[in-house]
């Protein structure tokens, strides 16, 4: 097996991806797991954050939890999905409920 030699990588900056996520431990886990594969991982509270941070750092990719406070998933989703700047930005929606 070939070793990976991390110096010889492009000075690119990592992709980013926003981490939308209430519950901390949750959030956390993301950001580790995310983390350790080479992204940068910025991290959103709530759906009002997390529309924020889209629009002010430009992530390649949204993890969004469905049930949210503020703004739930679904409504952040559709914020997206409707504002021109962003609309192209890929969206997995996750959550742990069962109910959904």
């Amino acid at each position: 097996m070939r070793s990976f030699d991390v110096s010889k990588m492009p000075d690119w900056p990592l992709p980013t991806i926003l981490v939308v996520e209430d519950q901390e431990d949750t959030r956390e886990f993301y950001k580790m797991c995310l983390s350790l594969e080479g992204f940068a991982v910025r991290c959103a509270v709530d759906g009002v954050d997390g529309i924020a941070q889209v629009r002010a750092h430009r992530p390649q990719v949204v993890v969004l939890d469905f049930t949210l406070p503020r703004l739930n998933g679904a409504e952040v989703l559709r914020k997206i999905r409707r504002d021109p700047g962003i609309n192209h930005t890929p969206v997995v929606l996750v959550s742990a409920c069962r109910s959904v």
